[in-house]
C-alpha cells in the first residue's frame, strides 16, 4: 500500500513539474548566470538600403550583493540587457534590473526585464514596457534537443510609432535571438556560439565568416590592408593563397599577444576575405598576421578607434 501511494504522489510530482516552469528551471536553464559565461551574437543591422554584419559577445563579469541579493553584470549583451546588473528571482522566475534611481515604484530599486515562468499568451507590464509570451515550441540548439527545451519569445511595443521587439531563450542556453523593428530599419541577434559553465557550445570566435572572392590562382602569396583603417567596430582583411595550403590568420594586439585566430584551415588557391569584429576589444593598434603552411608570413597593422 505504501508503495501504491509513493508511486502515486511520485506520478503527481512529475506531471506538475512537467506543466509549469519551477523557479529552478527559470533560474538556472533559461538564463543561465555565471561569472564567465558569454555568448556570440551574429548581429544583422539594417538602415534603409544599407546592411551590416558583424559579431557581439555578451559576457557576465563578476557578481555582488545588493541589499542582500546577489547580482550578475551583464556586459555588452543585446540591447537593453548590455552593461546592466541583474538576478534571476527564484520564487517568481522573473529576470529583475538593479534600478540605482528607484524610478519603478512596483519593485523597490528594480525594473522587471522578463519572466520565465508565465505561460503562453500571458501578458505582463512593468515601469517600461509590457510583454507578452505568444510561443513555447520545442527548439534545437547547437544539434541539442529535448521535449523540454521551450522557446520564449516576448513582444514589446512601445507605443504608436514605437519599437517591436521579440526575444527568444531556450532552455540550457538563455538568449538565442533577439530582434528589433523600427521605421527606419532593423536589428537582429542570433545566438552564434556560447561558454556556459565551462563548457562552449557553437562557434565563439569573432570572424563572421571567410568569403572566397576568386578561385583565379594568384601570381603569389599577398596579404593587403584592411579596410576601413582605421575602423570601428569591424574590418575586412584580403589575402591572395597562390596554391593550396594550411593557411592561419591571426590578430595581435600591440604587446604581441595573440587576441583572436580568425582563420586556421585549409585553403585553395585563390584569394579571399575575412571580417574581424573587436567590438569586445579596447581601442587601440593592432596587428594581423598570415602564415602559409608555417613558413610564409606577412604582417601589417591595424587600428581600432571606438
Amino acid at each position: 500500500m505504501k508503495k501504491i501511494i509513493f508511486y502515486i504522489l511520485l506520478y503527481l510530482k512529475l506531471i506538475h513539474s512537467d506543466s509549469v516552469l519551477s523557479s529552478d528551471t527559470a533560474s538556472i536553464k533559461y538564463f543561465p548566470l555565471n561569472v564567465g559565461n558569454y555568448f556570440s551574437y551574429l548581429v544583422t543591422s539594417r538602415s534603409g538600403s544599407s546592411v551590416d554584419y558583424y559579431i557581439q559577445r555578451g559576457e557576465t563579469t563578476k557578481d555582488t550583493l545588493i541589499n542582500n541579493k546577489k547580482y550578475f553584470y551583464l556586459k555588452n549583451y543585446p540591447y537593453d540587457y548590455a552593461d546592466i546588473w541583474v538576478r534571476l528571482d527564484s520564487n517568481t522566475g522573473s529576470l529583475f534590473k538593479y534600478d540605482v534611481t528607484n524610478s519603478c515604484p512596483l519593485y523597490q530599486f528594480e525594473v522587471l526585464l522578463d519572466s520565465f515562468a508565465i505561460g503562453i499568451h500571458d501578458t505582463l507590464g512593468n515601469c517600461s514596457l509590457p510583454f507578452t509570451c505568444f510561443d513555447t515550441s520545442d527548439v534545437t540548439v547547437f544539434n541539442f534537443y529535448n521535449s523540454k527545451n521551450k522557446s520564449f519569445v516576448y513582444y514589446y511595443l512601445g507605443g504608436p510609432g514605437g519599437p517591436l521587439q521579440a526575444k527568444s531563450f531556450a532552455k540550457n542556453f538563455g538568449m538565442t535571438s533577439f530582434g528589433a523593428g523600427y521605421t527606419f530599419g532593423s536589428i537582429n541577434y542570433a545566438l552564434k556560439g556560447c561558454r556556459i559553465n565551462g563548457v562552449i557550445y557553437g562557434d565563439t570566435t569573432s570572424v563572421i565568416g571567410i568569403k572566397n572572392l576568386s578561385s583565379e590562382i594568384p601570381g603569389s602569396f599577398e596579404l593587403y590592408q584592411n579596410y576601413p583603417n582605421p575602423f570601428n567596430p569591424a574590418t575586412n582583411i584580403k589575402f591572395d593563397i597562390r596554391k593550396n595550403s594550411n593557411v592561419t590568420l591571426a590578430v595581435y594586439n600591440a604587446l604581441g599577444s595573440e587576441v583572436e585566430i580568425l582563420v586556421n584551415e585549409n585553403l585553395s588557391a585563390g584569394s579571399y576575405e575575412a571580417i574581424w569584429n573587436g567590438i569586445n576589444y579596447p581601442s587601440g593598434v593592432y596587428f594581423y598576421k598570415l602564415s602559409a603552411n608555417g613558413n610564409i608570413a606577412f604582417v601589417k597593422k591595424m587600428i581600432l578607434l571606438k
